[in-house]
């Protein structure tokens, strides 16, 4: 977590300093891992539904990370509750 939390700062700086040139950028390379779209747009789901698109500040990185964070700490408990595993 911590290291996507520094990689989505990173991008904050990155859009301040470089605007279009960067974005230009972004929207033609993955964060980290390269995936396929559609995969990547699944991944990418609830922190656009929650913060309305890119992270801004340091607030909507707390907010993605926790939630990032929240899901699968979720998915453990209802797989080992409803599967008993």
């Amino acid at each position: 977590m911590i290291v996507i939390g520094v990689a989505l700062y990173e991008e904050i700086e990155m859009r301040k300093k470089y605007s279009e040139e960067y974005m230009d950028y972004y929207k033609k390379t993955p964060l980290m891992i390269p995936l396929p779209k559609l995969l990547s747009d699944i991944i990418t789901a609830p922190s656009g539904l929650i913060i309305k698109g890119l992270p801004r500040s340091k607030r909507d990185i707390a907010i993605v990370l926790t939630v990032y964070t929240i899901i699968p700490i979720a998915l453990s408990f209802i797989l080992i509750n409803v599967f008993n595993l």
